[in-house]
């Protein structure tokens, strides 16, 4: 019910095309004069620049186009939203271009959560419900929602990091230079694309986000703190999430990368708190990041918690909308909404937000840009800081960072592949039942020790990069706390390395990829050969299960 009522909102807010578009029209007058002004500024019409930004500091603010459904939150709530806003100069970037009436190009890369679990009908997702605001604030007639048949991605997903970007629409694939050469629905407008892909991580992400991501995009939102680990700073989990900031913000097009923190209530367990713990990590850790790379940033939690917590309508979390979840330390049922009460609560299940969690979350990414968009409209001009020193990206955070490039990714159905020889495994999905090929979350695995592949990979580095003082494989693997196990890791034939122990064992409920790292020699055929081992991990569980999903192939540069 609560759907189909934000589907008509969504419907009938396109008869208000007109009028946002007679509001993009003033706005780019105020734009064009704006630069005029600072032209004279520059030939000695300072006193006419100062005697119109004294008048328009006088004059009504022009207020950004309202959002094309029934807003959850109030606009205090957003402010209360933004965790970090900062200097803003790559924002009002983009807001500028909308502003001119030019195209950019928007994306989001995260979970199970950007990727749309947690509602049925793909354009209720929260990056759809984002991206279509943009499109209706500032249309452009190229950009349309993916129908639900479009809502995959192409399975032919290989690449060496760095080369074209994929296609428009829902997915986390990686695409080769020849899966993807159609232009994105059309030519001439908004490039908005979903990137999400279920269970992926920031450490999965970032070897291969070259791929999936424009050089020259203008936003980039990045969803991992329900997914990402909250181990320590200088974990491989860190290191990647990091990794994935510094190539985005490196990107020739210096897109806004924008941090999207979702909030995972039943999950929040602690310090005597079964649920709800606000200061839940890796949250307040990837917040960090946002502070020493002055990215904005928005919190689900800090936008809605004591809404949660006070049981408001829309935001309730006594019970949730799917059956069968459990609280995950008492183990008690979670009571399942009626029907009839679906839009009195957030979430659809301990992880996924439902319609109205994707909802405030879009709202949250809307009153950003519209932010933005005000600033600029409103006159604001670029104040940075000039230093020689200051330029390019700051030093990375975490000491002794492990400044990588990576020449290789194969993930989805490209990784089926890759494997040369097996005894024991399968190529089989972890979850079938679902629709859609990514999100069954399909890899080769074994649940006998024993049992064994081997899979073969270019190591080397490309041409014309400096020398790697140190050159890693790097395995996406199935971790879970339910019946998996470990694997050894060689080096067959080719490349050397030393053995290493892949472990899938977690003491998290959730499901989700990591990246098992380790140091080869550079080889043209790298042959790897993985073993199911009897030995259990370091959280023991009952299975010996082993699913690998990916893998990529980084160097590492510098000193």
């Amino acid at each position: 019910m609560a759907a189909d009522k934000l589907a008509g909102l969504l419907r009938a807010a396109e008869v208000a095309r007109d009028r946002r578009a007679a509001w993009v029209g003033i706005s780019l007058a105020s734009v064009a004069l704006l630069t005029a002004l600072l032209a004279l500024s520059s030939h000695g019409g300072g006193h006419l620049w100062n005697s119109w930004r004294a008048h328009r500091l006088q004059s009504p603010r022009l207020q950004p186009p309202q959002m094309p459904w029934r807003p959850l939150l109030t606009a205090e709530e957003r402010d209360q939203g933004v965790a970090h806003y900062g200097g803003g100069a790559r924002l009002r970037s983009v807001a500028a271009k909308l502003l001119a009436g030019q195209p950019i190009k928007a994306y989001a890369v995260g979970g199970s959560v950007t990727y749309g679990h947690g509602v049925e009908d793909p354009s209720l997702a929260y990056p759809s419900l984002f991206f279509r605001h943009i499109n209706v604030s500032f249309p452009h007639r190229a950009w349309r929602v993916p129908a639900r048949r479009e809502a995959g991605v192409s399975r032919r997903a290989i690449t060496a990091a760095g080369h074209r970007d994929g296609a428009v629409g829902r997915g986390g694939a990686v695409s080769a230079p020849t899966a993807f050469s159609r232009p994105p629905c059309g030519t001439g407008g908004h490039v908005l694309s979903n990137r999400g892909l279920p269970g992926s991580t920031s450490g999965i992400t970032a070897p291969c986000v070259h791929g999936m991501v424009a050089a020259d995009a203008d936003l980039v939102v990045v969803e991992f703190s329900t997914n990402d680990s909250p181990a320590g700073w200088t974990s491989g989990g860190k290191h990647g999430f990091e990794a994935l900031l510094r190539t985005l913000l490196a990107l020739p097009g210096r897109p806004a990368v924008v941090l999207l923190h979702h909030y995972a209530w039943w999950k929040a367990a602690g310090d005597g708190r079964s649920a709800g713990l606000y200061y839940r990590e890796p949250e307040v850790q990837l917040e960090t990041f946002a502070l020493y790379y002055d990215l904005p940033s928005l919190s689900l939690k800090a936008a809605t918690w004591r809404l949660m917590e006070a049981g408001v309508e829309g935001f309730k979390v006594d019970g949730v909308l799917s059956r069968g979840s459990r609280d995950g330390v008492t183990g008690e049922p979670i009571p399942a909404a009626a029907p009839r009460r679906a839009s009195s609560y957030l979430y659809l299940d301990t992880i996924h937000p439902g319609p109205n969690g994707h909802q405030v979350l879009a709202e949250l990414l809307a009153g950003l840009l519209g932010r933005a968009v005000s600033e600029v409209a409103g006159g604001r001009t670029p104040a940075a800081r000039w230093h020689p020193r200051l330029q390019g990206l700051p030093p990375p955070m975490i000491p002794n960072f492990p400044d990588s490039r990576a020449s290789l990714c194969i993930q989805l159905e490209a990784f089926r592949g890759v494997v040369r020889h097996q005894r024991g495994f399968s190529y089989s999905p972890e979850k079938p039942l679902l629709p859609r090929f990514e999100e069954q979350k399909w890899g080769w695995s074994a649940e006998q020790p024993g049992a064994w592949l081997e899979l073969e990979v270019d190591t080397r580095q490309p041409r014309g990069q400096p020398q790697a003082r140190r050159t890693e494989v790097q395995l996406g693997h199935l971790r879970s706390n339910f019946n998996m196990g470990t694997a050894l890791v060689k080096c067959a034939a080719g490349c050397r390395c030393r053995p290493s122990v892949l472990g899938g064992t977690s003491a998290s409920r959730a499901t989700v990829f990591r990246a098992h790292a380790f140091q080869v020699s550079q080889h043209a055929r790298c042959r790897l050969r993985v073993t199911v081992r009897q030995q259990p991990g370091m959280v023991p569980e009952e299975g010996h299960k082993v699913m690998l999903a990916a893998v990529a192939v980084t160097h590492q540069l510098g000193d």
